[in-house]
């Protein structure tokens, strides 16, 4: 009857250091969660501020083919939207180099025909290829996402 309270001692032990593991395990994994669900949040973000960001240049770069043709003034209000616009798309950080490439082929071809250096510029060439650099950047934000979640 000696080794009894002995026994139910090494028990109470080993109970006590198992519960502590169990717990120290569910906390770093609650935390190792939280921390997944903040980097899936923040690259959701990134995704929907970049979205905005897009449609913000794209409305600048509708206005290129309202201003030509008119006078000065106009043009170089809406080369300066379009050239703010598109520094905002350059400045994210998921904005990839073909589409940065795009963007500053475009304002640069617009700032020259402006400035009459340039020949009329095709907006639809340049759509195509800010397009192209948009969409290769949200996948790229996607496939970060995906690597996250698997």
């Amino acid at each position: 009857m000696t080794w009894a309270p002995a026994l139910a001692t090494i028990v109470s032990i080993l109970a006590a250091v198992m519960a502590f593991v169990s717990a120290r395990r569910a906390g770093r994994e609650a935390h190792g969660i939280t921390t997944l669900n903040h980097k899936v949040a923040a690259l959701d973000r990134q995704a929907e501020q970049m979205r905005d960001d897009y449609r913000d240049l794209i409305k600048a770069i509708a206005g290129i083919s309202e201003s030509i043709g008119r006078k000065a003034e106009a043009n170089v209000t809406r080369l300066g939207m379009v050239l703010a616009a598109g520094e905002v798309v350059r400045a994210h950080p998921q904005a990839n180099k073909p589409l940065c490439a795009a963007i500053e082929q475009l304002t640069d071809a617009y700032a020259d025909s402006v400035s009459g250096r340039g020949h009329p510029i095709s907006i639809a060439d340049h759509i195509e290829s800010i397009r192209t650099g948009f969409r290769e950047s949200l996948a790229e934000i996607e496939r970060m996402r995906s690597e996250l979640l698997t």
